[in-house]
């Protein structure tokens, strides 16, 4: 800049000097010497002036560029600042929403397996236990609450938690349209459904399928007040489609795209008449993707909606069992004299939980929290069952070291061994084949399916 404003000063000056010169020369030839001598002098301290004139000029406008350049790199600097405040700020708060979540979850999951551990004692009378169904139930729905506050701080760190597990998809769909026939009927609603033949096991995220499947469903029964909801699901190739439709009020087409947009609702509805936290659908969306597939709609206003769900699944040719999401390679010996389970890794409070439910039964219960000491217990005997919780081994180096001393304590005493875990875990499907456990469960899982799944049934507690 300073270079090109020199080159046009020196041009200018050269171009006032230069013909000032030629003028007193040329006057020069028409008057006496005396007289030249003036003329010249004149005519150079005229062009000197301008010349200073300009240079003037010029200084004061690279002052005022300078100025407003140094200006313009203090606002970008200021601004770039806040974005980097702002970044920081809301990454705090999404972790601050993802800890808090978490910790409330944590004793939300152990009133609720209390509350299964007394909804399965015969011994309580129908009133309490109608009461303790309502219990429950409100748990329920805060935890599926939580979860979506959870979700969402997840998904804004850019780190939702997606993994792989088997499972039997009849089982899930059946699972969800049971769940949702109630509150559908309740209004006065038609249920249809068309379920074509599945596979007999798939390899995804089941919980998060559950999870978009069951939003879907609640929305469905929630926005149609006369009709009727209907649900149908079929393979295309290697994907898996579910469509969720309902005759209710239906989405303008000016607010299709906007519905999958966090905290939007239809026409506005507010929160207290519709329920609910508004970020259903974002979430279903994001985490469809995420999955690898999508969600799409088709909605007339006024006429109802159709939700596609679009996911790719692997089909796997081992058997799964209907009644859990559990992957079993055996079963435990029910007749075995060994009344004692040994319980791996689990917090105090599940802890607790999970005794009350098997001392129920007629086990003794006894709990261990390292891979060492669980060998320990059972070379000492007494061990009929063994549920290794997965999770808490997962932050060593590699924890499939501890997982597999386990296990192979376990094969070789010939217990039967149940290995719980979360499908986002970092375990990969070659690794939970590996392990060559008797039962894979995937949590989230009900006390009463884990106790099930021991070879064991609640029964009157005597």
């Amino acid at each position: 800049m300073r270079s090109v404003i020199l080159a046009i000063a020196t041009s200018f000056l050269s171009g006032i000097i230069a013909p000032a010169v030629r003028a007193g020369t040329i006057a020069a030839d028409r008057v006496s010497p005396g007289s030249e001598a003036r003329l010249q002098l004149l005519l150079l301290t005229a062009a000197l002036v301008a010349g200073c004139a300009l240079l003037l000029a010029l200084t004061g406008t690279i002052v005022s560029l300078r100025r407003r350049y140094a200006e313009a790199h203090r606002t970008n600097q200021r601004l770039s600042e806040s974005n980097a405040r702002l970044a920081a700020a809301l990454r705090a708060r999404s972790e601050l929403l993802a800890t808090s979540s978490h910790e409330i979850r944590t004793p939300l999951n152990g009133i609720l397996g209390m509350t299964q551990v007394m909804l399965a004692d015969h011994r309580i009378g129908a009133e309490v236990k109608e009461r303790i169904e309502i219990l429950h139930g409100a748990g329920e729905t805060m935890r599926a609450l939580v979860d979506e506050i959870l979700d969402r701080a997840r998904i804004e760190n850019g780190s939702p938690e997606i993994g792989l597990a088997p499972f039997d998809p009849a089982h899930l769909i059946d699972e969800a349209v049971r769940f949702w026939r109630t509150p559908a009927e309740t209004k006065g609603l038609g249920y249809a459904i068309d379920v074509a033949p599945l596979p007999a096991c798939l390899l995804g995220d089941e919980a998060r399928l559950r999870q978009i499947l069951f939003n879907l469903l609640s929305n469905a029964v929630k926005y149609t007040p006369t009709g009727s909801v209907g649900l149908s699901a079929r393979m295309e190739e290697d994907r898996l489609v579910i469509v969720v439709t309902d005759t209710g009020i239906g989405i303008p087409v000016d607010e299709q795209a906007a519905i999958f947009e966090r905290f939007h609702r239809v026409g506005g509805e507010p929160a207290r008449e519709i329920g609910g936290t508004g970020l259903g659908l974002a979430i279903c969306r994001q985490l469809a993707t995420a999955m690898g597939g999508s969600i799409s709609v088709q909605s007339t206003e006024g006429r109802g909606s159709a939700f596609r769900i679009d996911m790719p699944m692997r089909t796997m040719e081992a058997p799964i069992e209907t009644d859990m999401r559990i992957a079993a390679k055996g079963t435990p010996d029910t007749g075995a004299e060994a009344s004692g389970v040994l319980v791996v890794g689990l917090n105090p409070l599940v802890q607790r939980i999970i005794a009350k439910a098997l001392e129920d039964q007629g086990m003794t219960v006894r709990f261990v929290d390292s891979a060492e000491a669980a060998c320990a217990c059972i070379a000492g005997g007494g061990i009929g069952r063994v549920l290794f919780h997965a999770d808490p081994f997962l932050e060593d180096p590699d924890p499939l070291i501890a997982i597999g001393q386990v296990t192979a304590c376990a094969r070789a005493a010939g217990l039967f061994l149940m290995l719980l875990y979360t499908p986002s875990s970092g375990l990969t499907a070659e690794d939970l084949a590996a392990l060559d456990v008797g039962a894979l469960v995937a949590k989230p899982v009900a006390v009463k399916d884990i106790v099930a799944r021991l070879g064991l049934k609640f029964r009157e507690p005597a």
